[in-house]
This record gives structure tokens, sequence and C-alpha cells, in this order.
């Protein structure tokens, strides 16, 4: 197998692994996200991030963004009917996920 053959297919493996990963706990939430393949510059990217429900009752049932204050992102639960207001944007979450693919898989998903 030529080398940048094997090098891909490596990549490929690798990218692979880490499109598995697509729950973690940051902040004192669980999040949950989805990795989309961009079609045109063939990349993965983390989209849909959500905070699932706090409450056990609800089996990690994914909050609902509702509204905006000056400080804080509200979401609600549609099966318990709680409410949870987060202080920090989703993108604060993908930057964390972005450092955690590197500490648990050694490397970033950017090329």
């Amino acid at each position: 197998m030529p080398i940048n053959e094997f090098n891909s297919l490596l990549t490929e493996r690798r990218i692979q692994k880490v499109i598995k990963y697509k729950a973690d706990k940051f902040e004192r939430l669980i999040w949950q996200w989805d990795w989309i393949k961009n079609r045109i510059i063939g990349e993965y990217e983390i989209k849909n991030i959500v905070p699932l429900c706090p409450n056990v009752n609800c089996d990690n049932n994914p909050l609902k963004f509702s509204m905006e204050s000056n400080i804080k992102y509200y979401y609600h639960c549609d099966k318990c009917k709680t409410s949870q207001g987060i202080a920090f944007t989703t993108q604060i979450i993908e930057d964390q996920i972005q450092k955690r693919i590197v500490l648990k898989f050694g490397f970033p998903l950017v090329y």
C-alpha cells in the first residue's frame, strides 16, 4: 500500500473514532451533539448542540431553547416542565468539545 493511501486510511480511522464521541458533561450538564459532514469542504462539523435535562426521571431528555435574557439562555424540558438557565452559549460548549477531543484522542479534528 502506498504511503499516501496508508495515511489516508489512518486519518479516516481516527475520524471515525472521533465522530462516535457525541456526548459529554460540561458545566454540570450533559450535552449531546451531531457530527455532520460538510459536503462542500468535506470536513465534519459539530451541529445541534443541546443540553440534556438533569432530572433523573427524564432519561436525558433534550432541553429546548426557550428564551434569552441579558445574562442567561433558558431551556425547558417538555417531559418534566422544568427550566434551566445557562450562562454560556453553545459556541462555548463547542470550544470545550474541541478541547476535549484533543485530550481524549490526542489530536484535533481540524485538518
